[in-house]
């Protein structure tokens, strides 16, 4: 990880440098929490990819902030909170990642020590924004001013273009008569306990 952010403290004033030299633009917005391909675009949610070292493939968004600040960068995260219910569902019965029990486990403990004690608490509240994932396509009116993004000559908002991806608002998970037999006792109050934290 050193090594990591060691390159990316050397390089990246040079690469913006470049970038800026080609005079098209005075300021940019990059989002660096995408996966491209074949120019399509969509978010990364953490942790990432199934593997036995899942747990820790959650980037530090507190470190990333004091690294770009220090290089003059304006650093913004847009938090995306989505249900317990969809998050257990998503991973222990769409993909068979773990049981009911391991991910509900795994993600209060993330939530708790990593994501929220690690990082989201030790940053300014100014660094960040929450919008939630059962409510899109709505998002704050605001959201893309604090990004950036927002184009006032085109009439281009965020919050619009969020509106022209999801037709239709996604609505609140719902238990299936299949999917409640991953709800036993103690998987229920595993997830009231997930939801609790989020």
């Amino acid at each position: 990880v050193a090594r990591h952010m060691e390159t990316l403290v050397q390089e990246l004033p040079g690469e913006l440098a470049q970038f800026y030299g080609r005079g098209k633009f005075s300021s940019a917005t990059f989002f660096i929490n995408t996966l491209c391909e074949n120019w399509g675009t969509g978010e990364l949610s953490y942790p990432n990819y199934n593997h036995e070292c899942r747990k820790f493939k959650i980037p530090d968004v507190r470190i990333m902030a004091e690294i770009f600040e220090s290089l003059g960068i304006d650093f913004r995260i847009m938090v995306v909170v989505r249900n317990a219910l969809d998050i257990l569902l998503s991973t222990t019965v769409h993909r068979h990642f773990e049981s009911w029990s391991s991910a509900a486990k795994k993600y209060i403990d993330i939530l708790e020590k990593d994501m929220i004690e690690g990082q989201l608490l030790r940053l300014d509240r100014r660094f960040y924004k929450c919008i939630d994932y059962d409510k899109l396509p709505k998002v704050p009116e605001d959201l893309g001013e604090f990004l950036n993004v927002d184009d006032y000559k085109s009439n281009y908002t965020l919050s619009g273009g969020f509106k022209n991806v999801f037709h239709h608002a996604r609505g609140s998970a719902k238990v299936s008569q299949e999917q409640s037999t991953y709800m036993n006792r103690d998987g229920h109050k595993l997830y009231l306990r997930l939801q609790h934290r989020i």
